[in-house]
């Protein structure tokens, strides 16, 4: 959430102009940093690799978005969308 925010920010976009999707994708950034020090400091290593592996997904997506290959983009939006429901 931290990392879209800032990358909005650089963009020049503003909170005012997300759309509802967008406000939920960026919710945790207005989390206090203090209370994520004190989570992190006790799973640092794991979530560093999970940032890793976060990192891979966009890596592979703005590959696929590059392309312009986007029946792959909906494929990998296929593949993930039912995580949360498994």
């Amino acid at each position: 959430a931290n990392a879209l925010a800032g990358a909005l920010d650089v963009a020049e976009f503003t909170p005012a102009a997300l759309g509802p999707g967008g406000r939920d994708m960026v919710r945790l950034a207005g989390s206090p940093p203090a209370l994520w020090g004190e989570l992190l400091a006790h799973s640092g290593p794991a979530a560093a690799g999970a940032v890793r592996s976060v990192a891979r997904g966009l890596e592979a997506l703005a590959h696929l978005l590059e392309a312009g290959d986007i029946d792959g983009v909906v494929r990998f939006m296929d593949r993930t969308r039912t995580w949360k429901e498994g």
